[in-house]
């Protein structure tokens, strides 16, 4: 029998390791195996009465808690989990664990929010006391997400899915401990759908990383080449624009897989072009919740590996804004990326809140300036001064300043003036998939190579 035919409790199951016996609660129901059950609730939603409210909870622990999970005393904290949890529902309520901290529920016959709330005081309420088993006090605290499948609405059980670890995942970014997704009607079911799409393109290495090569103001040879991410979504038939499915990994907590993605992408294809005899840097970009990421270091330094990449030959480019939300988490993160040898750059500034304070702590090698500043120089005084203004606060720290957006000769012409020191734009090439980068490299006129 599948868990969600017993009531209120983990699924039996064959044991997962030799000290787990059999039909225990540390058995997880696999997302397939869970998905292909909640498509019944969800087709059987359409009848009068089937609606349902799904929740996703996620089980923060310590460290120290997660340190007990492999300790003897995990099987007995895993029934005393299951039983608090049990205790909190009603008996035709269903849950199943899909991962060491996560916990799925099905509450039937649920379309009031107010309801939902009263099941989730009861789940919260049930852990504020520490689980104590001989004398180790273990603390679990949970924040939900939720979604709901609403009577005569057509949704698919995965994009319902998605949508509560989405809700779930800005519960515990934003410190609120729950939050409801938007309703599955309209937009927000193509959204959802629109995230399954994601999530199979990346599963299946549908996305694509494209290169756009940066020059040398001073010798006009390309020194380097952003990795920019780009999905043509088969099943829409149409380019999907890199700032939504950045924003959809960032909602629905998929940055670290696109991460490791990109970077990897980005690392393997300058291998290929290092055999083909051109020698670049590539940067590459990190979201804000990657850059408080505590193992984004072990990501690079791994890829860095994988691909036998010179440290120095892979930039790291954050936003001032993503730096600016956590500052000391910022920093920390920082210094063990410049402890790898890579580089690290501050993409878009000029936009954002950092003070000469913490630029002058930050281990950074370059300034990027926005490209809305250098669009408009050659019309706004303003801007000229900003742009200005950025080159020699890079150069007075020692450091490269980088424009992008640069799309005509005169834009160049006064960037050289300014001794800026590299440009990226559409003048000097547009971004391209790797594969056409040693012809273009090919035909570049001798005294710009």
């Amino acid at each position: 029998m599948s868990l969600l035919q017993l009531p209120r409790t983990w699924r039996p199951g064959r044991a997962t390791n030799a000290r787990t016996p059999a039909s225990t609660p540390a058995n997880e129901l696999q997302r397939d195996e869970f998905l292909r059950w909640l498509e019944g609730p969800v087709n059987e939603a359409s009848g009068p009465g089937s609606a349902f409210a799904l929740l996703v909870i996620n089980l923060r622990r310590s460290d120290r808690t997660a340190a007990l999970m492999h300790h003897p005393l995990a099987q007995a904290i895993d029934f005393e989990t299951a039983r608090r949890m049990s205790e909190a529902l009603r008996p035709q309520d269903r849950f199943a664990r899909l991962g060491a901290e996560h916990v799925v529920v099905v509450l039937p016959k649920v379309t009031d929010v107010a309801v939902v709330m009263l099941a989730v005081n009861r789940l919260f309420g049930n852990f504020e006391a520490p689980i104590d088993i001989n004398g180790e006090r273990v603390r679990i605290r949970p924040c939900a997400g939720c979604a709901f499948s609403l009577t005569n609405q057509v949704v698919r059980a995965q994009a319902l899915l998605s949508a509560a670890d989405g809700a779930c995942a800005v519960a515990r970014t934003s410190g609120s401990g729950f939050a409801i997704a938007p309703e599955m009607d309209g937009e927000a079911v193509d959204a959802g759908n629109m995230l399954d799409e994601f999530q199979d393109a990346l599963r299946a290495n549908e996305l694509e990383v494209w290169f756009q090569p940066q020059r040398s103001v001073a010798s006009g040879a390309c020194v380097a080449a952003e990795a920019l991410l780009r999905w043509h979504n088969r099943h829409r038939n149409r380019a999907i624009s890199p700032a939504l499915v950045v924003e959809m990994a960032e909602d629905y907590g998929m940055m670290t897989p696109l991460t490791t993605f990109v970077l990897n992408t980005s690392l393997r294809q300058l291998s290929d072009l290092q055999r083909a005899g051109i020698d670049v840097r590539v940067a590459v970009n990190v979201s804000a919740s990657s850059l408080r990421d505590a193992e984004l270091p072990e990501l690079v330094a791994r890829a860095l590996a994988t691909w036998s990449i010179p440290p120095d030959r892979l930039t790291i480019e954050v936003t001032e804004s993503a730096l600016m939300i956590d500052v000391e988490r910022s920093l920390q993160v920082l210094r063990e990326l410049k402890q790898l040898s890579v580089r690290l750059s501050i993409d878009d500034f000029g936009t954002g809140y950092s003070s000469l304070a913490y630029l002058r702590r930050m281990p950074l090698d370059e300034l990027k300036i926005d490209q809305t500043f250098v669009k408009n120089m050659l019309e706004n005084k303003a801007d000229v001064q900003i742009v200005r203004s950025v080159i020699d606060l890079a150069h007075n720290f020692e450091l490269e300043a980088v424009a992008e957006g640069v799309e005509d000769g005169a834009t160049l012409d006064m960037l050289a003036r300014l001794s800026c020191d590299v440009i990226q734009g559409y003048y000097y090439a547009r971004p391209m998939p790797v594969a056409q980068m040693p012809a273009w490299w090919a035909t570049r006129e001798p005294d710009t190579a």
